[in-house]
């Protein structure tokens, strides 16, 4: 009985060491990242999705790691910007899709590398880049695909949140079953931008993969139709607008 145990225990162990094993390290603090030669110890590299460091068009972003680099992770503030990176004498396109959390696969599109560099075409706000080595992909890191071209089941929040607390365990469940789920959000939290990481966050908390769409509506209270079309023309918005893209209307405004 006691060799059972200690069979088990060591097994146990090796499953243990092996899973750590595998998972690609957040090398990120063992890289040296510099911005147009400066080397930088700023804003992106803090772990906090609320600051942010504006690069501006053209500037380059180098990464060195003794270390071979598999991926990067992105989280920028806003929205991305297109750009390129460039290891190994390749460069690849980045910021395409307008994802706000972009991971590039190094390893897949390049081949593992020691050192790569990013210019974007605009200036960007990063928040966040995270370093990654060889191995599994952390599950922090978000992997998003292309909105649906296709979905079974649409559903449309009218506020970031509202999906999980008023529609509970819809989306999981879907998920759960197979379906392709694509969630649009009616408006866009331009006066609280941290609530655009935690949308995203959420949802692929639950097994959403395909990015959500965001809608044009300003986050703006109002107690009747009169202080809505208010808060819309502050935006230079109108109540046409905001009707073709809630499907009410299909001509173009």
């Amino acid at each position: 009985m006691k060799k059972i145990f200690f069979i088990l225990f060591v097994t146990i162990i090796l499953i243990i060491i092996l899973n750590i094993d595998s998972m690609a390290a957040d090398i990120t603090n063992n890289c040296e990242i510099f911005l147009d030669n400066n080397l930088i110890n700023t804003k992106i590299l803090d772990n906090d999705e609320s600051t942010f460091e504006t690069i501006e068009k053209d500037y380059t972003i180098k990464i060195n790691s003794n270390e071979q680099i598999s991926g990067i992770y992105i989280i920028y503030e806003l929205e991305s910007k297109k750009g390129n990176l460039t290891a190994n004498n390749k460069t690849i396109k980045i910021g395409e899709n307008n994802f706000l959390h972009e991971y590039i696969d190094i390893e897949k599109n390049i081949g593992n590398a020691n050192e790569l560099t990013l210019v974007y075409e605009d200036s960007v706000r990063i928040a966040d880049i995270y370093v990654l080595g060889i191995g599994e992909i952390p599950e922090f890191v978000e992997i998003w695909e292309k909105p649906c071209e296709r979905a079974d089941l649409m559903l449309v929040s009218a506020h970031g949140d509202d999906e999980h607390l008023y529609f509970c365990g819809l989306l999981p469940t879907y998920v759960a079953r197979g379906a392709y789920v694509q969630v649009v959000y009616f408006t866009q939290h331009l006066n609280d931008t941290i609530r655009f990481h935690e949308q995203l966050h959420g949802l692929y908390a639950v097994g959403i993969r395909n990015y959500p769409i965001f809608g044009i509506v300003p986050d703006k209270n109002s107690k009747n139709l009169s202080d809505a079309i208010s808060n819309l023309e502050k935006d230079n918005l109108t109540e046409k607008q905001v009707l073709r893209i809630s499907g009410r209307i299909n001509k173009e405004v």
